[in-house]
């Protein structure tokens, strides 16, 4: 794989500014997602990112160009960027934004209208026509990636890799999969390699190891997500085509969605389910999920069970839902432990009661005792937005330290004395009062 080109490195004082930024967008973004228009959380939260973008671009306006993991400002890269900036490009690259231009100063009304968008769920927006369509706001300027448009963008040349495409779907930088895209003979190779259930699967792997660009995995939302791009870019070539050819096509990529990890398909089965995974009319998740023959979920639960060192929820979960008949269950869960004894899990001399486990829970797990297919599925909405919650850092290092001074021994301390004071004012019973104040003086 080629090496990611140097960036020209960002100044400083832009830096900072620019991570002020995104703070304030992430946490306006936060708010809107909590509160209705009108709210003052919502307006004070406007307020202040307006106030960051007017620092920001106090000597001009800004282009900043969005990756899946971090922002370029100007074409130049923090060095040490805030993980602010990384949280912002994601939310950003979840809606296909790929550049975005902030003009000064900045515009209220229009920030309204582009958060409000950036709270929606990414497939509803795209379902609406996409954030460009919808954004009708002045002073910034949004351009929209197509990842079928960027597959297809150049012509000639060698065929792109599987690891090129990759950077491309995960916005990695550096030779061939960067900038002006692989190329249409990426499209064309990806295509061929549909015949090529091996090459897939690599594909798949890249994906769950390392996103194809040597950094940390994407989390398996982000996983599922990039497979969806995916699947979009390769329905949308195909547009106009008959429908069972379009099917046939998606047909083909069944390998490599059966070779993620069982949290991402939990994902991506979510998303059949929600009606979020559609392009022209045929949902992409059932053509290439909901077609997996057996060996194809054997090896999704045998990889499962090598990556986890055992069963899941999450794989308890997906396996049930692949394999809804209860009588198929049995034959596919004797494929995977085939495959799982030919991997090293199975080398083990406790595999047998491993594979024991795994069979059990696989075939008895079920939470509909206690939760209703409704509330299961807000449950998985709820968790996946936890992980997103969980990972916002947008408060300054200040207001935390601040924020963790408030918990602090000596604070505590404080609150438990000031409220024996305020019982010993309350208590009218003067052998109680004794007993608290003893504690007070103690």
């Amino acid at each position: 794989m080629a090496e990611a080109t140097p960036r020209t490195p960002l100044a400083t004082d832009l830096a900072d500014r620019v991570t002020e930024f995104a703070r304030s967008c992430k946490a306006a973004a936060r708010t809107f997602s909590m509160y209705p228009d009108g709210h003052p959380a919502v307006s004070g939260a406007v307020t202040r990112l307006v106030g960051a973008i007017g620092k920001a671009t106090e000597s001009g306006s800004l282009t900043l160009t969005v990756l899946n993991d971090r922002l370029l400002v100007n074409a130049a890269e923090p060095q040490k960027p805030d993980p602010a900036i990384g949280e912002l490009a994601a939310l950003l690259y979840s809606h296909l934004i790929g550049e975005l231009v902030i003009e000064t100063p900045g515009d209220p009304d229009s920030w309204q209208v582009l958060l409000r968008l950036l709270g929606r769920p990414p497939e509803e927006v795209r379902e609406g026509g996409g954030i460009a369509a919808l954004f009708t706001g002045t002073s910034i300027g949004i351009a929209e990636l197509d990842y079928a448009d960027i597959l297809k963008e150049r012509q000639g040349g060698t065929a792109a890799s599987l690891e090129s495409l990759m950077a491309s779907l995960l916005g990695g930088g550096g030779g061939e999969g960067s900038g002006d895209g692989p190329g249409d003979e990426a499209l064309e190779s990806l295509l061929k390699t549909a015949d090529d259930a091996p090459q897939l699967r690599k594909f798949a792997r890249l994906l769950n190891s390392s996103g194809g660009g040597g950094s940390a995995a994407p989390a398996p939302a982000e996983q599922a997500d990039t497979v969806l791009k995916l699947l979009r870019a390769v329905a949308k070539h195909f547009e106009g085509k008959p429908r069972e050819e379009v099917q046939e096509q998606l047909q083909n990529m069944t390998p490599m969605v059966g070779e993620l990890s069982a949290e991402a398909m939990t994902e991506l089965l979510g998303q059949w389910e929600a009606g979020g995974a559609v392009e022209g009319g045929v949902n992409l998740v059932e053509a290439t999920a909901g077609q997996m023959g057996d060996d194809d979920v054997a090896r999704f639960v045998a990889g499962s069970v090598q990556a986890e060192g055992g069963s899941t929820d999450r794989l308890a979960e997906a396996f049930q839902a692949l394999v809804p008949e209860g009588d198929r269950r049995k034959q596919v869960l004797a494929m995977a432990e085939e495959h799982a004894a030919d991997s090293d899990i199975g080398q083990s001399e406790s595999f047998p009661d491993l594979w024991n486990n795994v069979e059990h829970m696989l075939t008895s797990y079920s939470d509909e005792p206690f939760v209703s297919t409704d509330y299961a599925r807000e449950l998985s909405a709820a968790r996946r937005q936890a992980v997103e919650v969980d990972q916002t850092s947008d408060d300054p290092p200040e207001r935390i330290e601040a924020w963790m001074g408030s918990v602090a021994d000596g604070e505590l301390q404080e609150m438990d004395f000031q409220l024996l004071v305020d019982l010993l004012s309350l208590e009218p019973d003067g052998d109680r009062w004794r007993d608290i104040a003893n504690v007070v003086t103690g």
